[in-house]
């Protein structure tokens, strides 16, 4: 498989290896983590509570929401998705003809 020539565009990584392609956004999440001066921070499972206030989540939890989703974010750099040369990438589409009529 030739080498793709391109390896970073609009945020997205690609990785050429001998079954594909791997694709990722984890330089662009590194630098945005940099950015926000939370490299170092601990990660989070979720990107929010799971019982989220939203009372609290639209007024004074939003910067805290905000550097959940980062931390969130710290923890799932490294995912992205892996494309293999021989995978069947046919875009299939589905309509409701008589629109629920």
């Amino acid at each position: 498989m030739p080498t793709p020539t391109v390896h970073y565009f609009l945020g997205l990584q690609v990785h050429a290896h001998e079954d594909g392609l791997f694709l990722s956004q984890e330089k662009y999440t590194t630098d945005l983590l940099i950015n926000a001066g939370m490299d170092e921070c601990a990660p989070v499972l979720t990107p929010l509570p799971l019982q989220l206030d939203r009372k609290e989540a639209c007024s004074d939890g939003c910067e805290t929401n905000l550097k959940r989703v980062l931390r969130y974010l710290k923890g799932t750099h490294t995912f992205g998705i892996n494309l293999s040369a021989n995978t069947d990438i046919t875009l299939q589409a589905f309509s409701d003809s008589d629109w629920a009529g």
